[in-house]
């Protein structure tokens, strides 16, 4: 219809600094700051179908302020700022289909507020 709509639909939690995501009609909202402003690891995914989020595996690390993007089947996720305020040089890789993360390889320098971009 060419026009935006409010969706009723609500995450499970709170949260702001996160990353989202789409990856083949699925979409997911990723870490961020939850309560009291802390870091968190958990992975909300959307189902049009059920008009409701649940949670898969949660990353290893709880960050906010991350980079994030979709190649292939993965989500990666790239530095951002951890629990103890500062910046990472860590990746994460989220395997879509068998809900796992494992670690990437390490960035070259810690980096924190900045957009990634993806065009699977």
């Amino acid at each position: 219809e060419n026009k935006w709509t409010t969706a009723d639909v609500r995450l499970l939690q709170n949260r702001t600094a996160h990353s989202a995501v789409v990856h083949d009609k699925t979409f997911f909202v990723i870490g961020g700051k939850s309560y009291f402003f802390k870091e968190t690891c958990s992975v909300e995914v959307y189902s049009s179908v059920t008009n409701q989020f649940t949670c898969v595996a949660e990353m290893n690390l709880a960050r906010s302020f991350f980079g994030c993007s979709v190649l292939g089947n993965n989500i990666i996720i790239f530095g951002g700022y951890l629990n103890d305020n500062q910046m990472t040089d860590s990746v994460e890789v989220y395997d879509i289909e068998n809900d796992v993360w494992t670690k990437g390889p390490s960035l070259p320098i810690p980096l924190a507020s900045f957009g990634c971009s993806s065009n699977n």
